[in-house]
């Protein structure tokens, strides 16, 4: 073989594995978050509440809330940081969007609430019991509203990889995402966040754990040698077709 064909088979590797790797990073980028997406996890809130004195429960204003999966999120989210409050004014962590209970609180903490809940006020669905019950458990799990109304629940641990993180959403799906926000892999989740199963890049089914804590662990676990990270270059080309068990 000449020196010329040689150097020819070499640039057409180079170029198709650069290719390859493109279109992989593009699926894997694609599937991810919305890059317009400015939601990011709750935080303590900041700031004190409205000191709006209440004279009677005829005088306080109407919820701005459409439908049950805002109203709760607003019930849950003083329940996790003004549990004080929540039980003065007897606040239950769901509930009517509009009675003088859930009143009370919006005249306390609604300019706070608006002001440092992004997108409340994009949810469309209820949400999920086993997102609810995990409310109060600040040092386990953060919460986020995505723009597109989903809520996103994140265990609070560490990954196999520093700055990955687990998350799950109320439509019963979950994405393993790198600290940027890229995609690695993604599947459902069911059974109160106690089951779940791969649907990219692998196929692995049934797996199981105690609650979402400990299931981010399982599912990170699984991945092993499947992972973005470990693929080759003929594996990331297989992916497409989901050829890798």
């Amino acid at each position: 073989m000449t020196k010329g064909a040689k150097i020819g088979i070499i640039i057409v590797v180079v170029v198709g594995l650069s290719v390859g790797g493109y279109f992989l990073y593009k699926k894997l980028s694609s599937d991810g978050t919305d890059p317009n997406d400015k939601s990011t996890d709750e935080q303590e809130p900041q700031g004190t509440p409205s000191s709006t004195s209440i004279v009677s429960d005829s005088s306080l204003e109407p919820t701005p809330f459409k439908n049950q999966g805002q109203g709760d999120y607003f019930r849950l989210w003083v329940n996790r940081y003004y549990p004080t409050n929540a039980k003065k004014i007897d606040l239950s962590k769901t509930g009517a969007i509009d009675n003088s209970f859930i009143r009370k609180a919006w005249a306390k903490f609604g300019l706070l609430y608006k002001s440092q809940v992004v997108n409340w006020n994009k949810i469309k669905n209820k949400i999920p019991s086993a997102f609810a019950e995990k409310f109060d458990k600040k040092d386990s799990y953060n919460f986020r509203i995505m723009s597109d109304g989903k809520i996103a629940l994140i265990p609070k641990r560490v990954l196999n990889k520093k700055g990955n993180k687990l998350v799950f959403y109320s439509d019963g799906t979950w994405q393993l995402q790198e600290e940027n926000g890229t995609f690695r892999a993604k599947g459902k989740w069911w059974d109160g966040g106690k089951q779940a199963n791969f649907t990219f890049p692998t196929n692995k089914k049934n797996l199981k754990a105690s609650n979402f804590f400990y299931l981010a662990k399982v599912i990170d676990d699984a991945l092993g040698k499947s992972s973005f990270d470990g693929i080759t270059y003929r594996q990331s080309l297989d992916l497409e077709n989901n050829f890798i068990d």
